[in-house]
């Protein structure tokens, strides 16, 4: 024990022989929540996170962590709300130490807040598109009921586009592809508002994600020149395709989860790629009644 403790000493001596240069970027290529730990180790790591965070360019929040071991320590209702809270605030600190101008990347997944915590995401969006972020990952949950509309019309330097259970409909679609034309990845996962996709122009989209869109009927891009890869899996049951203005789709990914897949409704798409991957629901098959 005591040749451990000698070592870990060392190991803090020598950390702290290094200058503030150094030790920033260092805490630089740490997530946002274990570069915020090192603060309260002593008066200078504080220094070294606030000079870290005003000039970080991806600020990663993953508020979903933690919540199971808090929630055996409480009853249900105080401990979600007493994390919630802390998570709440510890992201209001970041984002008011940020200086930088710009962010590469911005990620929030949040699907424990409630609907009441909304005014908080509205604010934490509108910090991001200010800063102009390339690549944005936003997942909530379906109580919040978060609309895309501002995501559509406020992100017009974003290259790639995550979201998850946001309310979406044909019109935000149809303003998100006019108002970022350098969008290249685009990935919708878990919207059961839109019925309608229809991309009129997207010069520099190469990858499109559609995953568990159960109310998804139809597939149209009119002009997609770039287009390379198409994954459509989960509970999708599309009745029509058209993305025959997508020259270069060579890659497609298909699921077939369950009874309302139709192939017919895809087979236009197989004359135009190379490579077809299909992934099966086997247990559907297998055990659902014929």
């Amino acid at each position: 024990m005591a040749r451990e403790r000698i070592f870990k000493k060392a190991k803090e001596d020598m950390m702290s022989k290094l200058p503030d240069e150094i030790l920033v970027s260092i805490m630089r290529c740490l997530p946002t929540k274990q570069a915020a730990r090192t603060s309260v180790v002593c008066q200078r790591w504080h220094k070294i996170w606030k000079i870290t965070i005003s000039i970080q360019p991806r600020l990663i929040f993953n508020l979903d962590k933690g919540w199971s071991s808090a929630l055996r320590k409480k009853s249900l209702r105080d401990a979600a709300k007493d994390l919630a809270k802390k998570r709440i605030n510890e992201v209001n600190a970041v984002l008011k130490l940020h200086e930088a101008p710009t962010l590469d990347e911005y990620s929030l997944i949040a699907s424990k807040l409630e609907p009441k915590h909304r005014h908080h995401i509205n604010t934490w969006m509108d910090f991001a598109a200010k800063k102009h972020v390339k690549k944005l990952t936003l997942q909530l949950r379906s109580k919040i009921g978060y609309n895309a509309t501002f995501l559509a019309d406020n992100f017009g330097c974003l290259r790639e586009l995550y979201i998850q259970v946001i309310l979406v409909g044909e019109n935000s679609i149809h303003r998100l592809f006019s108002n970022t034309p350098f969008l290249e990845l685009f990935s919708l996962l878990n919207s059961y508002t839109l019925y309608d996709f229809k991309i009129v122009s997207a010069p520099n989209l190469n990858y499109l994600q559609i995953e568990d869109c159960c109310s998804l009927e139809n597939l149209e891009i009119s002009s997609a020149s770039n287009l390379k890869r198409l994954k459509i899996r989960g509970d999708v049951a599309l009745q029509s395709v058209d993305i025959s203005s997508a020259p270069n789709l060579s890659d497609l990914i298909l699921g077939i989860d369950g009874p309302n897949f139709k192939l017919d409704h895809h087979l236009a798409l197989l004359n135009q790629i190379k490579r077809l991957t299909l992934y099966i629901d086997v247990g559907y098959y297998l055990f659902s009644p014929s």
